[in-house]
């Protein structure tokens, strides 16, 4: 028999992207007057830089154990982590009237925990050669936005063709698809507009769905004999939804 056990705390710094902190002008096509007189141009860029940004920070915490027995022929590698990001460095959406589309901002602390077990096996071993080695392997995550800064919402990327797309909410899990939701009774039915014959649509855009899945999980296996080797794996994904833009236009 066979035992480790591990333990680990890590804290990372990550700096922000190239130009967040200033509000650069991009130079144009100089423009020459009928009187032959040269004028350079330059435009605003839609984004607004912060000259005060501090650093990404991320601490993260595991414990694990790696076991062993009957020869190496049973395995068990066990993983819990627990890691904090927090002041992470996004690009917010503001007013348009602001002159401005985003703002680039420190916002926001981003919890995520999981568990990670492996199960390794070795069923058949021959004196001819011929060995099955199988592995199993088991990934729970479960993240949480504890903080998305000032308004409670930082905006991620939208959805091609409509309104909506990918946000980051206080007090739910990370990367939630929001957009339009049907308008329902207390009792879950839909509502329907008598004169037109439609649904009725909230006049906010709503959470839709949760990207993050329940669990992963993928069962390897390898055969080996003389010097053949046939290898089969299978992946399972269980959980989490995804907009599909096909068949949502």
């Amino acid at each position: 028999g066979y035992g480790k056990i591990r333990a680990a705390w890590t804290q990372v710094g990550n700096e922000a992207f190239a130009y967040g902190t200033a509000t650069p002008y991009f130079l144009s096509a100089p423009f020459t007057t009928a009187a032959g007189s040269i004028l350079n141009r330059a435009t605003l860029g839609d984004r607004l830089g912060n000259a005060n940004l501090v650093n990404e920070l991320t601490t993260e915490l595991e414990f694990g154990a790696d076991l062993r027995f009957f020869r190496n022929r049973v395995g068990v590698d066990f993983t819990y982590f627990y890691r904090k990001s927090t002041d992470q460095i996004t690009a917010a959406q503001v007013p348009s009237s602001s002159g401005f589309t985003e703002a680039v901002v420190n916002a926001g602390e981003i919890d995520n925990k999981g568990i990670e077990v492996s199960l390794n096996l070795v069923p058949v071993k021959t004196a001819s050669g011929l060995e099955w080695n199988t592995t199993v392997n088991f990934t729970r995550i479960r993240s949480l936005i504890v903080d998305a800064g000032e308004g409670g919402d930082i905006f991620i990327g939208g959805l091609t063709g409509g309104g909506g797309g990918t946000i980051h909410r206080t007090g739910y899990p990370y990367g939630q698809i929001f957009g339009d939701k049907n308008a329902r009774t207390p009792e879950g039915d839909i509502l329907i507009d008598k004169t037109l014959g439609t649904t009725i649509i909230l006049p906010d855009l709503q959470i839709i769905g949760d990207p993050n899945p329940d669990f992963l999980f993928s069962f390897i296996n390898n055969f080996s004999f003389k010097g053949f080797n046939l290898n089969a794996l299978i992946d399972w994904r269980q959980g989490g939804d995804m907009y599909l833009t096909t068949a949502g236009s």
